[in-house]
C-alpha cells in the first residue's frame, strides 16, 4: 500500500520563477537553517549524462558497505519523494511534510528559494538529520553555480561532456566543461570520464590549480567487456565479472566512475576503507534506477528510456541496434529548449513508424513542430496525450517487433505514472 503523498503544487509554483545563477540565495538559506549540508561528508556529481545513473551506483555500493547513504537526484520520476533516498528508501510523506515547514519557517519570504535550491535544502536537512554517513549528491544542470556546490565533498566525478543546457552554460566543449569543473575544491579527488581533449583540459587545468589529484577514465582506471553483460574493472584493484544492473554498455563506464571515486577515498582511508570483490558485486546487484533502458513488456519488447539530448540518444540507439527485434516503434516526446532534430537524426533511421507525443509539462514541445524533424518517408502519428501514445504504439507494432519510448525522462515518468504497463 502507497501511502498519499502531500500536496507539493505550492513548492512547484517555484519553477516559474527559474534558474537564479550565482549561490547566494541557497547559502543564505542554509545559514539560517544552521549549515545541515556541513553534517555529513559528500560524493559530489556533475556530468551531461550518465550522473544520476553515477550516482546510484556510488550510493549503492556505499550501502552494501554498511553505511548509511543518502542519494539526493532530479527530477523525480512520478513522485517528488523519489529526490531524496536514504539506503535506497524514500522519506515517508510525513518526514517530507515536515522537511518542508521546517525549511519554510527558516525562509525569507521577501528572497524566497527557487524550486531546486529548495529541493536541495530539503536534500541536506534530510540527510543531516538521519545523521547519514556519506550522501552522493548529483548536481542539477552545470556545477559552477549549482546549488549542490555548497556541499563539502570528499570525492568529484565529472562523467561526460555534451552540448545541453547551452543557454545557461555556454555554447561551446570548453565553456560548459568550466561550468561542470566548478564542482572541483581543494585537495579534494576527482574522477572523469570526459574524453574530449579540449574538456578534459579544462577539467584537468581546474584540478591542477586546486591541487586536486585527478583520476581519467583510459588513463588511471578503465572497463572491458568479457562477456555479454559482463565486465572487468581495473584501478587501484581488480575486479572481475562485474554487471551495471542496466543495460547499455554506456552504464560500464558510470560502473567504473563510481568504483574510481570510491577506490579514490579508500587511498586516503577516508569513509571506506576496503572495497572487497563481495561489497562491490552486492552494491551493483542491489541497485534499481528507473527508465535506463528499462524493460517494461515482452512480445513486443518495450524499452524505456529517458535520453534527452544527442549524446544519450547515441547510447541508447547502439543498444537498440544489438539488443531490440525489428520492426521497432518509437514514441518520441521532448521537452521545448532541447536538440530534437539531433536526437531524431540519430534515432529515427531504426524506426519503422514513429508516434510523436508531448510530455506532460508546461515545456513539452508541441509534437507538430516534431513533424518538419522527419525524415520525409517515415510514417508517423501524432497524440496529444502519453497514455494514447503508448496505445498506438502498442497497436501498431508487431509481436515480434519492438517499442521504444525516448526522448525526455518527464516523458518517462509520465509513462511510468500509467498502469498501461504492470510493474516490471
Amino acid at each position: 500500500m502507497t501511502l498519499q503523498e502531500p500536496d507539493f503544487s505550492h513548492l512547484y509554483h517555484r519553477q516559474r520563477m527559474g534558474i537564479r545563477p550565482g549561490l547566494e540565495g541557497i547559502q543564505k538559506l542554509l545559514h539560517r537553517m544552521g549549515n545541515p549540508q556541513h553534517h555529513f561528508p559528500a560524493i559530489h556529481v556533475a556530468g551531461t549524462n550518465g550522473k544520476g545513473s553515477t550516482a546510484s551506483l556510488a550510493a549503492s555500493i556505499l550501502q552494501a558497505a554498511g553505511l548509511k547513504t543518502g542519494l539526493y537526484t532530479s527530477p523525480h520520476l512520478v513522485h517528488f519523494g523519489e529526490r531524496f533516498r536514504i539506503n535506497g528508501k524514500n522519506p515517508s510523506p510525513a518526514l517530507l511534510k515536515n522537511l518542508v515547514t521546517s525549511i519554510e519557517e527558516k525562509e525569507d519570504r521577501k528572497n524566497p528559494a527557487t524550486f531546486f535550491e529548495f529541493t536541495t535544502a530539503m536534500a541536506f536537512l534530510l540527510f543531516a538529520e538521519a545523521s547519514a554517513d556519506i550522501a552522493v549528491l548529483e548536481t542539477g544542470m552545470g556545477g559552477r553555480w549549482d546549488a549542490t556546490n555548497v556541499c563539502r565533498p570528499v570525492a568529484c566525478i565529472i562523467t561526460s561532456i555534451g552540448m545541453d543546457h547551452r543557454e545557461f552554460l555556454g555554447n561551446t566543449i570548453r565553456a560548459i566543461a568550466g561550468e561542470k569543473a566548478g564542482i572541483i575544491k581543494p585537495q579534494i579527488p576527482v574522477v572523469t570520464g570526459v574524453t574530449q581533449p579540449e574538456a578534459l583540459d579544462v577539467i584537468v587545468e581546474k584540478a591542477e590549480s586546486c591541487g586536486a589529484p585527478i583520476k581519467i577514465m583510459g588513463r588511471d582506471f578503465d572497463i572491458e567487456k568479457t562477456g555479454r553483460d559482463l565486465f572487468t574493472y581495473r584501478g587501484i584493484n581488480t575486479y572481475t565479472n562485474l554487471s551495471p544492473g542496466l543495460a547499455g554498455n554506456h552504464q560500464a563506464t558510470n560502473m567504473a566512475l563510481a568504483i574510481a571515486a570510491l577506490e579514490s577515498l579508500g587511498e586516503k582511508r577516508i569513509i571506506v576503507p576496503d572495497l572487497p570483490p563481495a561489497i562491490i558485486h552486492k552494491g551493483l546487484a542491489d541497485r534499481r534506477w528507473p527508465a535506463r533502458i528499462q524493460q517494461l513488456g515482452t512480445e513486443p519488447d518495450v524499452i524505456l528510456d529517458g535520453a534527452h539530448n544527442p549524446e544519450a540518444a547515441m547510447a541508447l540507439a547502439a543498444y537498440l541496434r544489438e539488443r531490440t527485434p525489428e520492426p521497432r516503434v518509437l514514441v518520441f516526446g521532448v521537452l521545448e529548449d532541447k536538440d530534437a532534430k539531433a536526437m531524431l537524426d540519430i534515432l529515427a533511421p531504426l524506426f519503422d513508424r514513429i508516434i510523436l507525443t508531448r510530455p506532460d509539462t508546461p515545456r513539452g514541445l508541441d509534437p507538430e513542430k516534431l513533424i518538419p524533424l522527419l525524415p520525409g518517408t517515415l510514417p508517423f502519428d501524432i497524440c496529444s496525450t502519453v497514455p494514447d501514445a503508448l496505445e498506438r504504439a502498442m497497436h501498431r507494432v508487431k509481436p515480434t517487433g519492438s517499442v521504444c519510448i525516448a526522448g525526455s525522462l518527464y516523458l518517462a515518468g509520465d509513462v511510468l505514472a500509467t498502469d498501461f504497463f504492470p510493474c516490471p
